[in-house]
C-alpha cells in the first residue's frame, strides 16, 4: 500500500492546542527490573513569522547525567507548523546518541514535492541535499501528532496506516499498525483506556527496526501518548506518562475504580 495524500494524513488538530505539555519518565529495562534513567517532554506552543500564526512542536529529553554511562541520549527536535494548511515549514534535530551525534535541518516545500537538507554527523561530512517528497511525507516529530489526528474508528486490528517519513536524508515509506484498544494499569496505579498502534521503525543507532515499539494513547479526544515500549539494539526501553498540562479536552480515557457506599 503507497502513502495516502496529505490532507488525508492530517485533517485537522482537534486533540491538541498551544500549551499543552506531556512530561515523561523513561525507563530502561536491566535485567528483570526497570529502572528509570531519564525523561522526555513534548511541548506545542505558538509561533509567529511574517505576521502569520503558526504552531511550534517540541520534543526533547535525554538520560540523566548519572545513568551516561550506559548509554547517553540527548535528543531534541523542533517543528515550525502551519495550522492554516496542515503542513510543516521546517524542522530541526539536535542528537546525541552513545558517541553518535547529529544535527539535522530541514525546509519543506510542498507546491515543488522537495525538502532541502542540511546534515552533519559523526558519520558523515557537512551534506546539502534536495530530496523529492509527496503531499504526505512528514518529519518524525511530526508524525507523533499525526498519530494523535487519526480516526481509529475507521481501521480494523492489524489494519496498516501508510505514513511518508523523512529520517536523517532519506524517505522511507513506513506505516502505524492498528493492533486494538485495551485497557493500560501503570505501576503508579493508573489506569487508562487506550488505542494501541505499533510503528514500523527505521534500523539506526537505537532501534533494531520492525515493529519493535508500541505506543497507547488515550481513546478520547486527546490520544495523549501514555505509555511508549520499545526494543533497542541493547534490551529494552519504555517512557510514562508523568504529568499532562495544558491538554485540550478532558482527559476522559482514565478509568477511575467506584467506591462503594
Amino acid at each position: 500500500m503507497g502513502p495516502v495524500c496529505f490532507s488525508q494524513c492530517i485533517s485537522g488538530i482537534d486533540g491538541f492546542q498551544s500549551g499543552e505539555k506531556l512530561s515523561y519518565d523513561a525507563y530502561y529495562n536491566w535485567g528483570f527490573i526497570w529502572i528509570k534513567v531519564g525523561e522526555a517532554i513534548f511541548e506545542v506552543r505558538d509561533s509567529v513569522r511574517n505576521d502569520h500564526q503558526l504552531l511550534h512542536f517540541r520534543g526533547y529529553g535525554g538520560s540523566y547525567p548519572n545513568y551516561d554511562w550506559i548509554f547517553k541520549v540527548r535528543e531534541d527536535f523542533n517543528v515550525t507548523w502551519d495550522p492554516a494548511t496542515l503542513k510543516a515549514l521546517d524542522f530541526k534535530r539536535t542528537s546525541t546518541e552513545g558517541k553518535f551525534q547529529l544535527q539535522n535541518k530541514y525546509w519543506y516545500d510542498f507546491e515543488l514535492l522537495k525538502l532541502y537538507t542540511d546534515v552533519v554527523s559523526t558519520e558523515r561530512s557537512p551534506t546539502l541535499d534536495t530530496l523529492d517528497i509527496n503531499e504526505c511525507s512528514m518529519d518524525v516529530l511530526t508524525a507523533i501528532y499525526f498519530a494523535r489526528t487519526l480516526d481509529y474508528s475507521k481501521y480494523i486490528p492489524d489494519e496498516k496506516i501508510p505514513v511518508s517519513v523523512i529520517i536523517d536524508n532519506e524517505v522511507f515509506d513506513l506505516y502505524f499498525r492498528y493492533v486494538g484498544r485495551e485497557v493500560l494499569e501503570l505501576k503508579s496505579g493508573r489506569s487508562f483506556n487506550t488505542i494501541v498502534f505499533k510503528p514500523y521503525l527505521v534500523k539506526g543507532t537505537i532501534f533494531d527496526g520492525g515493529e519493535d515499539m508500541t505506543v497507547w494513547v488515550t481513546d478520547d479526544q486527546n490520544k495523549i501518548p501514555v505509555m511508549v515500549q520499545a526494543n533497542i539494539l541493547v534490551g529494552s526501553v519504555k517512557a510514562v506518562i508523568r504529568d499532562v498540562r495544558g491538554n485540550k479536552h478532558t482527559i476522559e480515557a482514565e478509568v477511575f475504580e467506584r467506591s462503594e457506599n
